[in-house]
């Protein structure tokens, strides 16, 4: 291959992995957001409920 094409590989693996890195930043991120979620609303739930 050409220094053009191997550069242009190169170029291609990195923004995939900069890709895959940023969707999975991101899906922890949301997956975080949503237990905050869950254990808010749990404890407003069982704070509601008369005893």
């Amino acid at each position: 291959m050409s220094r053009l094409t191997d550069a242009l590989a190169r170029l291609v693996r990195v923004q995939g992995r900069k890709k895959s890195r940023y969707r999975a930043y991101q899906s922890q991120a949301l997956n975080l957001k949503l237990q905050l979620v869950e254990r808010e609303s749990g404890a407003t739930s069982r704070r509601s409920t008369p005893r």
